[in-house]
This record gives C-alpha cells, structure tokens and sequence, in this order.
C-alpha cells in the first residue's frame, strides 16, 4: 500500500472519529449559566448573544437554541439578564425585553 493512500485512510478515520464526539446540548449550556457569573465568562461559554437589548440600563444576552420541536420554525430564546455590575441576575427561556442594542 503506498504511503499517501495509508495517509489518506488514516486522515480519513481520525476525521470520522472527531465527528463522533460529544457535542455540548443547549440545555447543558443553559445549565451552567449561573447567577453572578461575568458577562465575559457568559460569552466564552456561550459565544457572541445573537442579539442585545437594554432595560433600564441593564444589559440582556439573548440567544437561540435552535429547533427544540420537528415541525417547529422558531427558534428557542435564552436571555441572559446582567446587574450592574454586569454579572449574572438571571435567565429565562423567553426573549429578552427592552430596547435592542
């Protein structure tokens, strides 16, 4: 067997096993979202909010979740509320209220 076709079988199967890896649920994301947690360290968890909204002068993360139902063709919301202090006061599964920023 030639060397590039042994690489390209062995490329081939460590591909295929990444792909079997596990893959972090959004309720295990939504789950270690905690009250008092930063926003920064909301963000390295989560990622980027799809979108932002202000209340009072607090800040809200809102998130999508993806599909939850088969025949469903809205997303499932996740906000995040921050105090002042910019940590963590609360979530919901509900969009955010207030004004988008």
């Amino acid at each position: 067997m030639s060397k590039l076709l042994l690489c390209a079988l062995v490329a081939t199967t460590l591909v295929g096993l990444a792909a079997c890896g596990p893959t972090i649920q959004p309720d295990q994301l939504v789950a270690s979202i905690q009250p008092g947690m930063t926003q920064s360290e909301v963000y390295k968890r989560m990622g980027p909010p799809d979108r932002g909204y202000q209340t009072n002068g607090l800040d809200c993360f809102q998130y999508d979740l993806g599909k939850y139902d088969l025949g469903s063709t809205r997303n499932v919301p996740f906000s995040v509320y921050f105090d002042r202090s910019e940590r963590v006061a609360g979530t919901t599964r509900a969009e955010c209220q207030g004004r988008r920023i």
